[in-house]
């Protein structure tokens, strides 16, 4: 089977991958479709750095990465490199661990001949685990401390009953006289050839079998592994059209040469295996580990690789047949005719210029912020990419966030920055830079399938209208996050312990109050900015937003309608019609149904109908007033505790359901809209908007003063624009609405004071930010085209009105 179609499997939510090479081409046209439809999200690759550069440069950077999956360069010690290759899935029911030679590159996923063993664990029991939580230590111990992967890694282990109490384990013994298994890393204090030598310690080598296209020069791999087998007769595997051989090393070794006789002519043998056939055992190890020094000697040893392997320990005589080989080690090769090895093949090509690294980007909080493990001096020019290659913004300067950290703050939607290119300080040019926006990967990595938050966010994403159903996703969401408590990840490498004086700096937090007077000046357009970007939590506005048609347009997941619909499984839903013209073809098949009915019959069912009708909008009217009291017991709590970005959901959230649900001036209360202006049972929609803004104003003279943010910030956050805009407009429609109603006119005291004090409270919570008072009006104008004509109220909310009443 080729390995990409490994990833078809669902079950999944999280998948983690080390790899050498990485081709942007072959994981997202392949890999990466695959994983998510499957429902696996949450995504995270790890890859060498130089090689990484150099594809870059080549090739172009990645079109998803740092959006719909996280990829992180890894810098292995000196000159080495970082070459395992190990794919970890994490799902509800199951977790599976694959470790073999096979890059993420086209060669990798396709077309060579690999190897890869897979681990897959169903039950609580298996005692597989502790290999599999070993290799996921692993993976974070490279990880250091990226804080976007340590929080990933925390969730996709909450959400993985199987390993979240398993101990990790680098030997295993497996029932039912299975033998042994082991995973062989260089994170292990010892070298993988030593590692070897301890597990084959014990038994008596009768054959050594090598599989290699990798050597050294001077065959030191291949004479280590036969030394600690104690020198066996040894049979080398290889592919004679492709591979090389330095023969000349071999002395004092005789090994016998053999070809595979199932390859196909056109792939490359890229497999490594070394089996060890003992008296006791047959020993089996694959992976990434070719039989070379530098593979063997770990990095532990000046210039070693970073490797993986799986080593399993079988009945004696068994492994040969296992893997199909007793037929090709009867073709044998005449060493003779064997071709040298290529400069490649032995690992001593001349040295390699690669791309400058031009360091992480990472789009946070409306700013892009720099930072390089080596470069201590800000880079010279920072060109902005859009993902068709589009120079957005250049900028030369940078300012300095601590020793370790500068930023960016542009007039451009920083959404659109895909890609960045740098001249460094010293003048060299950089490969190409994914901006990661984690806002997005967090959203995008969120598994959207699991339980009822999934099921929410899809229905949240299907409804045609305003309702209370928009309520109960918030509690939903935000009794999630409550619940939440990631799992803890302990340390389990040396290198994640010496990376901790590059940690990023802890977020700081203040009081919205303190970031009005400290919020640096904006620039004259208002780009969004969310407290709850990438969060479950963010869909109830979007779809709050997408009902007044202020389309939120994802960018990331517009960037390629075909692969993002079709392999993706992105595609947009089939809207159905409106709550409105669902009820009025409820009523048009009740009608046509009733043409043939008795007389005597369409008259009591006529009447019941009418009850019903009256008990639904009592139901509904009354729901609605409840709650809008359990926010006013939410706001009395406010002015002793800190207020959450959910507070000004809801609060925006409240006025947009009940102008949903209100009736027009003059019309009686319907199945649709059972809110009347007025009603002496309190349910009138303009008292329930007067009494959600009155207990807001009751806060003080700065309501959300007391809501925390995060210190830096680009610009007002959305959910205080928008909710100070739904109440701006809240007020004018409840006000105007009660001019027309007489009964209603005994509310417009309080409207009235409202509508005076609302936009000097207004202008004092935003500061003097012109940008912010044009965006709130912008939000409110929007709002009001909603709901303008459905409420009939003719007095337009202009901003001649907004500006001259909030002062300006």
């Amino acid at each position: 089977m080729k390995y990409y179609r490994a990833f078809d499997r669902s079950g999944y939510h999280s998948a983690f991958f080390t790899t050498y090479a990485f081709s942007v081409g072959a994981f997202e046209d392949t890999v990466l479709p695959r994983l998510r439809n499957a429902q696996c999200r949450n995504i995270h690759v790890l890859a060498d750095e130089a090689i990484l550069n150099a594809e870059f440069a080549e090739f172009g950077p990645p079109r998803y990465a740092g959006r719909f999956y996280h990829l992180l360069k890894i810098s292995a010690p000196g000159n080495s490199a970082f070459h395992p290759k190990i794919a970890l899935q994490f799902g509800a029911k199951s977790v599976r661990l694959m470790v073999g030679s096979a890059n993420l590159t086209g060669p990798g996923l396709a077309g060579n001949l690999e190897l890869v063993t897979e681990l897959r664990c169903d039950d609580v029991s298996d005692p597989l685990l502790p290999i599999v939580r070993q290799a996921f230590d692993y993976i974070l111990g490279w990880a250091g401390n990226d804080p976007w992967l340590n929080e990933a890694a925390s969730r996709a282990l909450e959400e993985t009953p199987l390993l979240r109490s398993v101990k990790s384990a680098t030997t295993v013994d497996l029932p039912d006289f299975q033998g042994l298994l082991s995973l062989v890393t260089d994170a292990v204090v010892a070298p993988p050839i030593d590692q070897i030598r301890a597990l084959f310690q014990g038994d008596e080598i009768s054959r050594l079998i090598v599989l290699s296209p990798y050597w050294d020069k001077e065959l030191r791999g291949l004479k280590s592994v036969a030394e600690a087998a104690e020198n066996p007769s040894t049979a080398i595997i290889l592919n004679q059209q492709e591979h090389g051989f330095p023969s000349a090393a071999l002395d004092p070794l005789q090994p016998s040469f053999h070809t595979l006789d199932f390859q196909a002519k056109s792939r490359f043998l890229h497999a490594k295996l070394i089996i060890a056939e003992g008296r006791n055992a047959d020993h089996l190890l694959t992976g990434s580990i070719n039989c070379s020094w530098p593979a063997l000697s770990g990095l532990s040893r000046q210039s070693g690789n970073a490797e993986a392997g799986i080593y399993r320990r079988l009945a004696p005589g068994s492994a040969i047949d296992a893997l199909g080989l007793r037929s090709s080690l009867a073709q044998k090769l005449d060493p003779s005719a064997l071709k040298p090895a290529s400069p490649i093949e032995l690992g001593v090509e001349e040295a390699k210029i690669y791309a400058a690294d031009g360091g992480r980007l990472i789009a946070r909080g409306g700013f892009i912020y720099w930072s390089h493990r080596f470069q201590k001096s800000p880079p010279r020019l920072v060109r902005l990419l859009s993902e068709d290659g589009e120079c957005l913004a250049e900028s030369d300067a940078l300012d300095a966030v601590d020793d370790n950290r500068w930023r960016l703050q542009l007039s451009v939607d920083i959404d659109e920055c895909i890609t960045a290119e740098l001249t460094l300080h010293d003048g060299r040019e950089s490969a190409p830079v994914i901006i990661e926006h984690t806002e997005r990967l967090r959203g995008n990595a969120s598994a959207k399938d699991r339980g009822g938050v999934g099921k929410t966010i899809m229905r949240l994403r299907d409804m045609p209208d305003e309702g209370l159903d928009i309520l109960e996703a918030l509690d939903l969401f935000n009794k999630e996050e409550l619940s939440e408590t990631p799992a803890a990840l302990t340390e389990t490498s040396i290198r994640a312990k010496a990376q901790e004086d590059d940690a990023p700096p802890e977020v700081k937090r203040l009081s919205y109050a303190d970031f009005v007077r400290t919020k640096p000046a904006q620039p004259g357009s208002h780009a969004r900015l969310s407290l709850v970007a990438g969060r479950p939590i963010e869909e109830v506005p979007r779809a709050l937003n997408r009902f007044i048609g202020l389309m939120v347009h994802d960018k990331d997941e517009a960037a390629d309608e075909e692969l993002l619909n079709d392999a993706f499984d992105l595609a947009p839903k089939e809207s159905g019609m409106s709550q409105d013209d669902i009820l009025e073809g409820d009523r048009d098949r009740s009608s046509k149904d009733t043409e043939t009915a008795e007389p005597s019959r369409l008259q009591e069912r006529d009447a019941e109908k009418e009850r019903e009708r009256r008990r639904r909008n009592k139901l509904m009217a009354a729901q609605l007033v409840s709650a809008v009291e359990a926010f006013e017991v939410r706001l009395n709590k406010l002015k002793k505790v800190d207020m959450k970005p959910v507070d000004l959901i809801r609060l925006r959230a409240l006025i947009q359901i009940i102008c949903a649900f209100g009736t027009s001036i003059g019309a009686e209360a319907s199945d649709a809209r059972p809110l009347p202006v007025w009603s002496e049972e309190a349910n009138g929609w303009p008292r329930l908007i007067g009494r959600v803004v009155s207990g807001v104003m009751r806060l003080g003279r700065s309501p959300f003063g007391r809501l925390q943010l995060e210190s830096e910030l680009a610009r007002t956050p959305d959910e205080v624009i928008e909710a100070w805009g739904a109440c701006r407009w809240g007020v004018h429609a409840a006000l105007f609405a009660c001019r027309q109603v007489s009964e209603a006119k005994r509310l417009m005291p309080m409207l009235a004071k409202l509508d005076t004090e609302l936009p000097q409270c207004i202008k004092d919570e935003l500061g003097d930010q012109t940008s912010d008072s044009d965006a709130v009006f912008a939000f409110a104008k929007k709002f009001g085209e909603r709901f303008e004509e459905r409420l009939s109220i003719n007095k337009r909310f202009e901003a001649s009105n907004f500006a001259s009443s909030s002062g300006r």
